[in-house]
C-alpha cells in the first residue's frame, strides 16, 4: 500500500532499521530531518551522525538502545539540533532475513512543532523501502492499524496489536469498531476517525479506555488521514501506545500524596493539641537541644516561674541565663538524663 511510504513523516517519528554488528541503519522513514536535522540517506551512510545530534550526557543511553542485549528498550533523550527536541524511543529485535537487527520508533515529546518535506526516490529503491517500512512497522512495540476511510474497516493490523487486544489479525481485517467493541467504545473510536477524516488532520487522544480479550486498557493514540491519489483520504492511521500500567502508577501515587497530605494534616492537628496542653498545663515544661542544651522550647508556667520570657530563654543555655552554681547543677542533671536515655 503506498500509504507505507507516508506514515511516520506525518508524524514527527522516524522509524529506523539498525544492524548492531555492522553499525548501520539499513532503513530510516519519516521526520529524519526536522527532528535530526538530516536526511535518512545521510545517516544510513554515516551512523555516527545521529549520535552527534544527542547531548553528551544521553548518548550512553543511545547507543544502548542499539544493542542487541539491551532490547526490547525504551528511553527519553535530548538533542543539541537542529533544536533542543526532548525525544523517546522505543526498541525491539527483529529478525530480517536471517540477521538479527534492531528496529526502533524515535517521537519528538517536547519542543516546537515542525514538518518538512522528503525527497523523491526511484521505484526500485522505493519498492525495497516498502518491505523494510513494513518490517518495522510489523516489529514496532506499539499497536499500529489502518483503517479503509469510507467504511473503517480493519485492513491492516501488526503483531503488536494482536498482542495488545488478544484477537488474531485473521479476526480483525475487515471488521469495524462495532464488531469488536462494546458500543459506547466502538461510538467514540469512530467520531474520532471521523473527526480525523472530515479535518484531515492529525488527532490525539491521551487517554482511551478499550475492552480487550486481557481486560480494560488505556491508550494513548495518534489518527492521521493517509491521502489518497486524488489528495482526499484514503485510508486512517491509528498508533497507540498503552498506557494502563503508567496510569496506574500515577493514580498510586496521586492516592499516596493525599494519604501523606491527610496525615499531615492530622499531624498538624496532634501537634496543635499537644501545644494547647503544654501552654496552659500549671507545670514548667521546657525542651533544650541534646547537643549543647539550648533552650528550645518554653511554657507559660516557666515564664511566669522564672520570671523569663520565652523568647528572652529561647537558643540560649543555663550559663548565659542564671549564676554559675545553678549552671552547672542544671548541666549535669541534663547529662545524666541524656546519658540514661542512651
Amino acid at each position: 500500500m503506498d500509504f507505507c511510504k507516508d506514515i511516520f513523516g506525518s508524524l514527527e517519528m522516524v522509524a529506523w532499521l539498525f544492524d548492531p554488528e555492522r553499525g548501520q541503519y539499513l532503513e530510516i522513514e519519516g521526520a529524519a530531518p526536522a527532528l535530526l536535522g538530516l536526511e535518512g540517506a545521510a545517516v544510513r551512510k554515516r551512523a555516527e551522525l545521529w549520535q552527534e545530534r544527542i547531548q553528551p550526557e544521553d548518548r550512553a543511553l543511545f547507543r544502548r538502545l542499539r544493542t542487541l542485549h539491551d532490547n526490547p528498550g525504551a528511553g527519553v533523550y535530548r538533542t543539541t539540533e537542529p533544536e533542543a527536541w526532548v525525544l523517546r524511543e522505543e526498541t525491539a529485535v527483529t529478525e530480517v532475513d536471517g540477521r538479527r537487527l534492531i528496529s526502533g520508533l524515535t517521537k519528538r515529546i517536547s519542543g516546537p512543532s515542525r514538518r518538512t518535506d522528503r525527497p523523491t526516490r526511484s521505484p526500485a529503491v522505493l519498492q525495497s523501502s516498502d518491505k523494510l517500512l513494513d518490517d518495522i512497522i510489523e516489529t514496532a512495540p506499539l499497536m499500529i492499524f489502518v483503517k479503509e476511510a469510507d467504511d473503517l474497516r480493519f485492513v491492516r493490523f501488526n503483531r503488536a496489536g494482536e498482542a495488545l487486544l488478544g484477537y488474531s489479525r485473521d479476526e480483525l481485517l475487515g471488521k469495524q469498531d462495532q464488531d469488536l467493541f462494546p458500543e459506547d467504545q466502538a461510538a467514540f473510536f469512530v467520531a474520532k476517525d471521523r473527526v480525523t477524516l472530515e479535518n484531515r488532520q492529525r488527532v490525539e487522544i491521551p487517554e482511551e479506555v478499550i475492552s480487550t480479550r486481557h481486560g480494560l486498557r488505556t491508550l494513548r493514540t495518534v489518527k492521521v488521514p493517509i491521502a489518497g491519489e486524488d489528495g482526499k483520504p484514503a485510508y486512517l492511521l491509528g498508533i497507540s501506545e498503552d498506557i494502563t500500567e503508567r496510569k496506574r502508577f500515577e493514580e498510586t501515587r496521586s492516592q499516596h500524596a493525599k494519604e501523606l497530605e491527610l496525615q499531615a494534616a492530622k499531624l498538624q492537628e496532634s501537634e496543635k493539641f499537644l501545644d494547647d496542653i503544654i501552654e496552659h498545663v500549671p507545670l514548667v515544661i521546657w525542651v533544650k537541644s541534646a547537643e549543647d542544651m539550648t533552650y528550645l522550647r518554653f511554657n507559660r508556667a516557666g515564664e511566669r516561674l522564672y520570671g523569663l520570657s520565652r523568647l528572652d530563654m529561647i537558643g540560649r543555655t543555663d550559663h548565659e541565663l542564671f549564676n554559675r552554681k545553678r549552671a552547672e547543677r542544671s548541666l549535669q542533671t541534663d547529662q545524666e538524663a541524656v546519658q540514661q536515655r542512651r
